[in-house]
């Protein structure tokens, strides 16, 4: 099974809508990451991503906790 087939399966032919598509983010705080890697899941062909906070350690776990 593909990584986008149950996707193709709720969505049909209009899955290539998704991967054709660009969506900005902006912020990456608590239900910004969860909507990133939804984004991501669902097939989304470019995703950019805007967020002023500063980059350490601490918001690194608690924002991308892959």
């Amino acid at each position: 099974m593909g990584k986008f087939d149950r996707t193709r399966l709720l969505l049909g032919d209009k899955i290539d809508l998704l991967n054709d598509s660009k969506v900005a983010l902006f912020g990456v705080g608590g239900v910004g990451g969860f909507t990133a890697e939804a984004l991501v899941r669902s097939g989304i062909g470019n995703l950019t991503i805007f967020d002023g906070d500063k980059i350490s350690e601490s918001t690194l776990l608690l924002k991308f906790h892959l």
